[in-house]
């Protein structure tokens, strides 16, 4: 059930977070991450989907258009918080 953490400190600026996929642009992050990160430089999109398909994802949106991306995991007894961005 995708969850949306919003409050009126953010929703007055335009921003939304949300943990809805279906609102990830994959273009957006893949060619943040693929173009402008030093962490996932040259990450095959294939590894970035299976990712995405198997984490906690929290969309961040400025007036509807993506700003934000990160991904919660939990291979073992932690989790683990990775390939976070924000537009800038």
């Amino acid at each position: 059930m995708p969850v949306f953490m919003n409050d009126e400190a953010f929703t007055k600026k335009g921003y939304q977070i949300s943990t809805d996929k279906t609102l990830l642009s994959f273009d957006v992050i893949f060619n943040y991450l693929d173009q402008q990160s030093y962490w996932a430089k040259d990450i095959p999109p294939e590894k970035l989907k299976k990712a995405i398909d198997n984490s906690l994802c929290f969309g961040v949106y400025k007036d509807g258009i993506q700003a934000g991306f990160t991904e919660i995991t939990n291979p073992e007894r932690w989790m683990q918080i990775f390939t976070p961005y924000i537009a800038e």
